[in-house]
């Protein structure tokens, strides 16, 4: 969700967005929410419903496309409305990421 909420955002203001957001956190969950709520949910971000709207509409193409699993590749991430390069690039570092941390024994 942060991902989608953009660098036009302050960190605060991205984290403000995110705190609210734990109704949200799922795929699933997120491709039946209403904008709307969404939209409230990150209201201290600018541009809040329209990125409301691109975050349903995501995650619906990801609950259908990918069977609710977000795509780890930038091509395939990049096929996801409202994901361009910059946003491809970010989450496949976040996932790259999580797989070295669940992965560390150390």
């Amino acid at each position: 969700l942060k991902t989608f909420i953009s660098d036009s955002n302050s960190d605060e203001e991205k984290q403000n967005g995110c705190n609210k957001s734990s109704t949200f956190l799922s795929v699933e969950t997120l491709s039946k929410a209403d904008p709307n709520e969404v939209s409230k949910v990150i209201s201290s971000v600018l541009f809040a419903n329209v990125k409301a709207k691109h975050i349903v509409t995501a995650a619906e193409e990801i609950k259908i496309r990918f069977r609710g699993e977000v795509p780890e590749s930038q091509h395939s991430l990049q096929q996801i409305k409202g994901i361009g390069p910059k946003i491809s690039e970010l989450l496949q570092r976040i996932n790259s990421r999580k797989d070295h941390e669940t992965s560390d024994t150390s």
